[in-house]
């Protein structure tokens, strides 16, 4: 059975926390504000923000009235679509004013959709889907 490259969790008002995190996990925002603590930093998070947290990594997500998404990207798949590269994505919009962050949403918001409507040829549509991210990502935020 195939792993699922990328999946998705929805919170609202709920905290979390993660240790050393194996995959890239991505927070996206979606309703009132979010504070989120990676390796002892802090991010205040408002509505329709995101922030990549890399492989590895300590963090929070503190929430109390608001809703937001967690996706992770499997490790395995990750490294094999990068040749076993490991690399670090610079990316919190929380800290700046950027065009590159709305395609970003937009792949992130497709997903969202694709996994929660059951879209028709939907497995198909979700590996495009995790290329694409993996695209957005080492094109505009990678270091």
């Amino acid at each position: 059975m195939e792993s699922e490259r990328i999946q998705c969790w929805i919170y609202r008002d709920q905290s979390i926390q993660e240790n050393l995190s194996r995959d890239v996990v991505i927070i996206y925002n979606l309703e009132n504000s979010l504070s989120v603590t990676v390796n002892g930093k802090t991010s205040c998070l408002k509505e329709n923000d995101v922030i990549v947290i890399n492989m590895n990594s300590n963090y929070v997500c503190d929430c109390s009235d608001g809703l937001y998404v967690k996706y992770a990207l499997n490790d395995v798949d990750l490294k094999s679509c990068l040749s076993g590269k490991q690399y670090t994505f610079v990316c919190d919009s929380s800290l700046e004013l950027n065009e590159n962050y709305n395609g970003l949403r937009k792949v992130l918001s497709e997903i969202l959709i694709v996994k929660y409507y059951k879209h028709k040829f939907g497995q198909i549509k979700l590996r495009q889907l995790f290329y694409d991210l993996i695209l957005y990502l080492l094109r505009d935020f990678a270091v």
